[in-house]
């Protein structure tokens, strides 16, 4: 019997040890390029797909959709089409200065493309899938005679090359992602320098699409890449996780009901991270000139708990008592969202407008998000009556 009761004991204790808090996560990549920022700093693009939460992977489109699927890049006519993505600010996650994030640049989405070949499509797109500037990190000096301030900014400026082959019931198709990461005013404690970098990075994505009379399938990949940011005070080595994902749709008529999953290998940066499962649902009908779409988006959180900000260990690192105030990090707490989405789009011969809405439900991190986009076809410019409205 004490044997048993010994034995029981030393479960117990290793029990009560491994649910002891985990150490605090010390960024595996400059602090707003971390995953969960990306509930605010992640921009829905395609005002068409955005419209009905974000779906759109199994079925054609035209020059916006290459975003969304490659292989469904499927444009009637050859096109331009601008975006533009408005999101108002909103405070803090981990509410340690009270302060707010925000999005300064409304431009979301620039794309250009059509048929290249009888089954072959092609397009190139300027877009900013991620962008946030933090308002602000602040440290007062000199017993409150200089305030310092700093505006942490994060934008993926990305630059896609799209290419599609079409067949009557397949489509397959690449985009060739060349992504900048812009950093500026990026925090670390224990200097004043003002940090700015941008990194290049070459990223591919592949697609492939079913096309059926009444039913779509469709998915995406792209593969995890090495990334490495050498920052002056710290050198970060990580990795961009991979992502799939899947979906179907369904056509009845005007109608089209859409249900897509996303999966994101976030735990692959770090062992803090859990991965990243989207789950998106969809309706749109069509009704003479116009389309009405309704959807609903959901993503779990990736991290919560403490983390620590980064700081400079170097020989000259400013040691002074005004570094006493600055918090040495925060504590994020869990941060699910669940997105209800509303679109409309206007048919004319010449091209088409659209607008989407979302807005975050659970208030956890309650965003909101306007897309508004004019899509107009290039034989347009060279007849008579241009934009002319019965």
């Amino acid at each position: 019997m004490k044997r048993y009761m010994i034995f029981i004991l030393i479960c117990l204790s290793g029990t009560m040890l491994s649910a002891q808090a985990s150490p605090a996560l010390e960024f595996p990549l400059p602090q707003y390029m971390n995953p969960f920022y990306d509930g605010y700093s992640r921009n829905r693009l395609d005002a068409l797909s955005t419209g009905k939460g974000g779906t759109g992977i199994a079925q054609t489109g035209g020059v916006e959709h290459a975003l969304i699927n490659p292989a469904g890049f499927m444009p009637e006519n050859s096109m331009i089409y601008l975006e533009m993505c408005i999101k108002p600010p909103i405070s803090e996650i981990d509410r340690t200065q009270n302060q707010t994030y925000a999005v300064q640049v409304p431009f979301g989405l620039a794309a250009v493309g059509g048929k290249l070949l009888e089954d072959l499509y092609g397009g190139f797109s300027y877009s900013m899938p991620k962008s946030l500037i933090y308002y602000d990190f602040n440290i007062v000096m000199n017993q409150g005679a200089y305030l310092l301030q700093r505006n942490p900014t994060y934008m993926l400026h990305q630059l896609t090359g799209t290419l599609s082959y079409q067949t009557d019931r397949f489509g397959m198709g690449v985009n060739v992602h060349n992504r900048f990461h812009y950093l500026d005013d990026v925090t670390f404690r224990n200097t004043f320098d003002r940090l700015r970098e941008t990194n290049y990075a070459l990223s591919p994505e592949l697609g492939i699409i079913y096309k059926g009379d009444q039913i779509g399938l469709g998915a995406t990949f792209t593969p995890e890449l090495k990334a490495e940011y050498d920052l002056r005070y710290r050198n970060y080595e990580s990795v961009h996780p991979m992502k799939a994902s899947g979906g179907i749709s369904l056509s009845y008529g005007r109608r089209i009901f859409n249900a897509e999953a996303e999966w994101e290998q976030c735990s692959a940066m770090d062992d803090h991270y859990d991965d990243r499962l989207t789950l998106k649902g969809g309706y749109e009908i069509r009704i003479r000139k116009y389309t009405y779409r309704f959807g609903l988006l959901s993503t779990n959180s990736v991290f919560s708990g403490d983390y620590l900000l980064p700081v400079n260990t170097t020989a000259n690192a400013d040691t002074s008592i005004v570094w006493d105030q600055v918090p040495l990090g925060g504590t994020i707490k869990p941060n699910d969202q669940l997105f209800a989405t509303f679109g409309f789009s206007f048919h004319h011969k010449d091209g088409i407008i659209s607008a989407a809405l979302m807005q975050e439900m659970l208030g956890k991190m309650p965003v909101t998000q306007i897309n508004l986009s004019l899509g107009l076809n290039f034989s347009a410019f060279r007849k008579q009556g241009f934009l002319y409205f019965d």
